[in-house]
């Protein structure tokens, strides 16, 4: 299946609403939202569930933003900075919901942003990931440290950059080792739940 097939059959599917929001949660659940970009999915996620909500977003305005939308709501917490495999000062590219730290631009359509190990957070219940070509090596991370195999629910969404196949395949094969495909739609989303 091409990507572009992926796309489609997401859409038919209704997946943005329907699969990327389906997991059992309680009000007692942590939940991570790895690039929280406008929110969007967050947003669903509290409304169905009530969990608490932590949201990483390295961007100045779309973290703003963030903090605008969600003021009124205690259970969920917003950071400027992104998740890695490594803490560290780096530049992203700003491109709103395309912004990543693995595309070139001229120095004025870039941002300073400070990056933070994932494994030296708690383990959460759910982790969703869209963060544009980073998701490789937190996942990577996540799977060298030990850290996955405590959490429940992982959502990602791979991007299609040089080597990527070779990538994902590897990533899923380890991901496998400790959980079960819950959906795929290749470089679209997919969702893994702990066995």
């Amino acid at each position: 299946m091409t990507t572009e097939e992926a796309a489609k059959k997401w859409d038919e599917d209704g997946g943005e609403h329907t699969l990327r929001v389906d997991f059992p949660l309680t009000p007692d659940s942590i939940v991570y939202d790895v690039g929280g970009c406008t929110g969007e999915w967050s947003q669903e996620i509290a409304d169905k569930y009530n969990p608490h909500l932590f949201i990483f977003e390295p961007i100045q305005y779309l973290y703003d933003g963030l903090v605008e939308r969600f003021k009124d709501n205690p259970k969920v917490s917003i950071f400027h900075w992104g998740l890695l495999d490594r803490e560290f000062d780096t530049k992203i590219t700003k491109l709103a919901e395309q912004s990543s730290l693995y595309t070139p631009a001229p120095e004025e359509e870039r941002e300073s942003v400070w990056m933070r190990d994932v494994s030296k957070f708690p383990v959460p219940t759910l982790i969703s990931m869209n963060v544009e070509g980073a998701e490789y090596a937190i996942l990577q991370r996540m799977i060298d440290t030990g850290w996955v195999t405590y959490c429940q629910y992982v959502q990602v969404q791979f991007h299609e950059f040089p080597n990527c196949n070779r990538l994902r395949n590897e990533l899923r094969r380890r991901l496998s080792e400790t959980h079960d495909e819950m959906y795929c739609y290749p470089f679209v989303w997919e969702a893994w739940s702990k066995r």
